[in-house]
């Protein structure tokens, strides 16, 4: 694989996952094995309301609806992709109509922009670090005051919380980024945004005939189901640990003139780069509306990172290759274009529910879960099905499974994911784990969704949200 085809390949993965395969080669480890390793941050979950109806809308147009659904997903996706980037943030996965994306306290991502000939510059991501912005001529730091209903506190420039997992400043890093993807909307689309935080794993399992899959959980992930539930169309809901971490560190009081909800109006300076000035609203759930948030300091907030590349290397490319969907590498050793691979497909779709998983006790550690994939990921792979999906999302452990996709269909489609769920769950429950499953048979839209900085092949249809 050219580096051409390395770049395009790295649009399907996270690009945690392209700098942990850089570290193993680094340290010597040129093969792949079941891996998992925790990181402490914010999770959000940003939910695509109309695309349904939308893509139904335009699959029943034929050829023209195809070519119009594809410009209008990736080009509404394409936005939020690039906030998301922009704020230093990682997409972890497409979760059918919903984006999932982390902001760690150790890892950073970094937008650029990389010339090709004829092409011209193409946005491209990267690893990144933190690093400084010039602060305006005349605007000082030495201490800000808040006030509440007539009363002011004064708050340090340099806010730290040594108790927290979270960093004070990545929560309204994260805060100020789910504030703008809320407000990216067209007549049909509408996004709501959930917001959590705390210690999440990251894990890379499977293996079978060097096929990988990676995904995230924790507690955190599950609480975004209640915030989503909080969270109407165009509106970003956090959950109370995140707004605790922000109102304690500016040693904040509520508004007392009011009968209403509390509300929260503060200023804080998380660097010599960085002055939030937010306001929040408390919910009778606990959690906290995101009323406002700027930064009057970083008008760009991608300049205060600085990228780190990794250079390219033949035998990362081939490792990031095995985490590719099927259908896409089956193009990329064609030299295919992508374009080509939208189009209207009868798909049978199995979603399969881990019942049994727990992600506070048994499966905390995501390797944990590697006996089981990897029985689910063989018998899928024997049976001819694409593994379109397997994730930890607000709703738990799901995998998708799919019949009929390019280069993986055949005449007996549906028999084939009936005798896979059979055999999965024949297996899982040899090793204590039970599961559900839902099977699906209609026409679905198969193709790219995202942008340049980050995709995924996905199936999209109400016969797939059936099947659920």
């Amino acid at each position: 694989m050219d580096e051409s085809m390395d770049d395009t390949a790295k649009c399907f993965v996270p690009e945690m996952l392209v700098d942990y395969i850089h570290k193993n080669i680094r340290l010597g480890k040129e093969g792949l094995e079941p891996a998992s390793f925790y990181i402490n941050g914010v999770c959000l979950l940003v939910d695509i309301s109309g695309f349904t109806k939308l893509s139904g809308d335009f699959c029943a147009q034929g050829k023209s609806g195809i070519d119009e659904l594809q410009l209008v997903t990736n080009g509404y996706m394409g936005q939020l992709v690039e906030i998301i980037y922009t704020f230093g943030g990682e997409i972890i996965k497409f979760a059918g109509d919903a984006i999932i994306c982390v902001f760690s306290s150790t890892f950073t991502t970094k937008v650029s922009t990389k010339n090709k000939p004829g092409r011209g510059g193409l946005l491209r991501r990267s690893r990144g670090s933190f690093g400084e912005i010039l602060i305006p001529e005349g605007l000082t730091l030495s201490r800000a005051s808040t006030n509440f209903a007539g009363q002011s506190f004064m708050i340090p420039p340099i806010v730290t919380k040594e108790d927290s997992i979270v960093p004070p400043a990545l929560v309204l890093r994260a805060m100020q980024c789910a504030h703008q993807l809320r407000e990216v909307q067209t007549d049909k689309l509408t996004v709501h945004v959930a917001m959590s935080c705390g210690e999440m794993c990251f894990g890379i399992l499977g293996g079978f005939e060097n096929r990988w899959e990676c995904l995230i959980s924790g507690p955190c992930i599950h609480q975004l189901s209640d915030c989503l539930d909080d969270a109407p169309s165009k509106e970003a809901v956090m959950s109370n640990e995140c707004g605790d971490i922000v109102l304690q560190c500016a040693q904040s009081m509520p508004n007392q003139d009011t009968n209403d909800a509390p509300s929260y109006t503060t200023t804080v300076f998380t660097s010599e780069s960085s002055a939030y000035e937010f306001s929040l609203e408390a919910l009778s759930s606990g959690n906290y509306r995101i009323v406002s948030i700027t930064n009057s300091l970083a008008k760009n907030p991608s300049a205060a990172i600085i990228a780190m590349n990794n250079t390219y290397n033949a035998v990362a490319s081939k490792l990031i290759h095995q985490f590719v969907p099927v259908p896409i590498a089956e193009e990329l050793e064609s030299a295919a274009g992508l374009a080509y691979l939208a189009e209207i497909r009868e798909v049978t779709t199995m979603f399969m529910k881990w019942d049994s998983y727990d992600a506070n006790g048994k499966h905390r550690d995501l390797l944990d879960l590697q006996p089981c994939f990897l029985q689910a990921q063989r018998i899928l792979q024997t049976t001819g099905a694409y593994l379109r999906q397997f994730l930890v999302d607000d709703k738990g452990c799901v995998l998708i499974g799919c019949w009929g996709m390019p280069h993986l269909s055949y005449l007996d489609n549906a028999h084939r994911a009936l005798s896979a769920a059979a055999q999965i769950k024949q297996e899982l429950n040899k090793l204590d784990m039970t599961c559900s499953f839902g099977i699906t048979t209609g026409d679905v839209y198969c193709g790219t969704v995202g942008s340049a900085l980050r995709m995924e092949y996905a199936a999209i249809g109400s016969v797939v949200n059936m099947s659920a």
